[in-house]
């Protein structure tokens, strides 16, 4: 297994996780603690799996445990969710009373017996499938597939072939009633299917489960809207990430510091130095090195540890080294800017030691990396600590923000850790890898993008959309061309915003391909540069974009962005398939003329592009240009 995946893994303590506790009601009652989960167990691994997968999709469950329904010779379905809308579904009959009791106090009809088709509550199914190997047998893939499609369709002769067990039986029972009191209604029944593979290797470094995956959504998408099946393949990455943000149980004791407590406001702290050799002994470890587990949440952690080398890729961490080879250890803390550390809690010892719980070094990760394997020349060695203990992850973020400070961690970086933000992945990850209209999010620095990606330039950054959006979305280029990073301070209420679709974000993200196309076939830089003569730079990439959404999208700017507008994922689905299209390529051509036209006399610079002025006489010339096309 992985062994970022093992760490994830143990971060999660029974008391924590209901469907990890047999007797969760007693050990509430008692406040007994149960052990740890073994990740090392295929059943714990995959009942954690299922928890993770009702949790990131927020699918609502009585009980967490009636969602894990993996059970001995079951060949297809580890877990299943029935729901409706945000009603949780009991036993068959209570589920089909639930449901006929929403249906009968909703107004579904108007008043000339035309069906309301936003009124009406979707129902929710979530089918999973779990695997601790690392490579991916196809035949499971397959095996997956078919047991999703004959669960499904009610397909009973061939699902009983699978062998199910009583629990995914129950829920076949759930699922056939709540489509009976549809059909009874005379409602169209819609559901909302997630599919999920999940295992515990790396998925995109073999194509070949890909067939699979589509196979198997083709087939339930003749069955049921395109947009209504949605497959997910999780791997350790996405299983990693879906339990980022949970609870850390790291705990240690710092001994031996010089601290001064900081002074009173949102959070405690403490400020001074400690012994280095107690830095090393504060480090729980695992298999002869730090645990990785104290490492989570630092923007940094990318860099990991890469042995005798680790201070050649950080400047800081190459003089740290150099100091102890030279026998300097006792001016360490003169010379270098030692670690920063965030806790939920922390206690003061009688003997005066520091007891930490749930604590992280966000900052000094390559430092404590050389400490620790140059330890046995830290005995004099003082190491200058910031401790801030606070429960609140938003004053946690700052503090991480603050301790890196060096350009390659910056604001936009810190995008990646926003609940907001994280959710954008599953959206982009779920277009199949062969589809025309498939771009790639890297959502965080170094993070990996398939080779075909850099090809066609087919992959974006949180930055990109971020600045496509405002573009785009709320009319402001000449905003983004002045100061982008005054964007941030538009998260999440305008731009990465819960409620908006994913495929908004996949449609901003086409419209930076596009204009990187645009500028490569003229030779130009898609960056803002200098305004000489002599630069290749386009000045004006920002109101490009703006100028290429007014012509290809029919739509109101900065209105009908959320999930639950009638129409909007086929909106900005269409707009992605016409910007991967030739026709895209078309439409870019018109855009880089729009602005021309729309400079006028005026020299196409950076100023120009500045001005809000601009920006309006971009949106007259291309609204004006779009009016006079014939329809599409």
């Amino acid at each position: 297994m992985d062994s970022r995946l093992w760490v994830a893994l143990c971060r999660f303590t029974r008391d924590q996780i209901e469907v990890f506790n047999a007797a969760s009601a007693r050990a509430q009652e008692t406040s007994i603690q149960g052990p740890d989960p073994d990740p090392e167990d295929p059943l714990e691994f995959s009942r954690f799996c299922v928890y993770l997968a009702v949790h990131h999709l927020d699918l609502p469950v009585l009980h967490y445990q009636d969602a894990i329904t993996e059970g001995k010779g079951e060949l297809g379905l580890d877990g299943v969710v029935v729901a409706v809308g945000e009603q949780a579904l009991g036993d068959p009959d209570s589920a089909a009373a639930t449901v006929e009791e929403m249906l009968e106090s909703r107004t579904l009809f108007d008043g000339e017996g035309r069906l309301l088709l936003d009124q009406v509550p979707r129902p929710r199914i979530l089918l999973m499938q779990v695997k601790r190997e690392h490579f991916t047998p196809i035949r499971e893939l397959d095996h997956f597939g078919a047991s999703a499609h004959r669960f499904l369709t009610l397909d009973t002769n061939r699902f009983q072939e699978l062998r199910p067990n009583p629990g995914v039986l129950r829920w076949r029972l759930v699922y056939d009633r709540i489509r009976q009191v549809y059909a009874d209604a005379g409602i169209p029944f819609r559901p909302e299917i997630e599919m999920i593979f999940a295992y515990a290797g790396v998925w995109r470094k073999d194509l070949a489960p890909e067939v699979a995956r589509e196979t198997a959504e083709n087939r339930l998408r003749g069955e049921f809207s395109p947009e209504d099946v949605n497959f997910r393949m999780w791997g350790a990455d996405e299983l990693i990430e879906a339990i980022e943000w949970a609870n850390k149980s790291v705990d240690g004791v710092l001994r031996g510091a010089t601290l001064m407590a900081l002074p009173g406001g949102v959070a405690r702290g403490y400020l001074g130095y400690a012994p280095a050799s107690a830095i090393v002994e504060l480090m729980p470890q695992r298999d002869g090195r730090p645990d990785e587990r104290i490492f989570i949440d630092n923007v940094r952690s990318f860099l990991g540890d890469t042995g005798e080398n680790v201070a050649k890729i950080n400047p800081g961490a190459i003089g740290l080294l150099e100091s102890l080879e030279k026998g300097e250890a006792d001016q360490i803390l003169l010379r270098h800017n030692g670690l920063t550390l965030t806790a939920r809690r922390a206690e003061v010892q009688p003997d005066g030691s520091l007891a930490l719980y749930q604590f992280q070094i966000v900052n000094g990760a390559q430092t404590a990396f050389v400490l620790f394997r140059h330890r046995h020349l830290i005995d004099s060695a003082m190491v200058s600590v910031k401790i801030v203990i606070t429960e609140d992850d938003e004053i946690k973020n700052g503090v991480i923000l603050g301790a890196n400070t060096q350009s390659m961690v910056n604001a936009y970086d810190m995008l990646a850790r926003r609940r907001e933000v994280r959710s954008l992945q599953q959206g982009f990850d779920a277009i199949a890898w062969h589809r025309p209209d498939r771009i790639w999010l890297q959502r965080r620095r170094r993070e990996w993008v398939p080779r075909e990606a850099y090809a066609t330039q087919r992959f974006v950054t949180l930055r990109n959309l971020m600045e496509a959006f405002a573009s785009a979305c709320l009319g402001v280029p000449h905003r983004v061309h002045a100061d982008s990073g005054s964007l941030l301070g538009d998260v999440p209420e305008k731009i990465f915003s819960m409620s908006h679709a994913p495929s908004v974000y996949r449609a901003m993200g086409w419209l930076s391909v596009a204009g990187r196309t645009w500028a490569q076939k003229h030779q130009l830089n898609w960056v803002d540069q200098a305004d000489a003569r002599s630069s290749r730079g386009y000045p004006a990439r920002h109101q490009f974009v703006f100028a290429l959404w007014l012509i290809v999208d029919p739509g109101p700017a900065d209105t009908g962005l959320s999930r639950a507008v009638r129409g909007v994922n086929e909106r900005f689905e269409a707009a992605c398939r016409l910007l991967a299209s030739p026709e895209g390529e078309k439409f870019a051509e018109v855009a880089g003329q729009l602005i021309l036209q729309a400079a006028g006399t005026d020299p196409l610079n950076s100023a120009l592009a500045r001005s809000k002025d601009f920006t309006e006489r971009v949106r007259a010339t291309s609204l004006r240009w779009r009016e006079e096309q014939p329809p599409r």
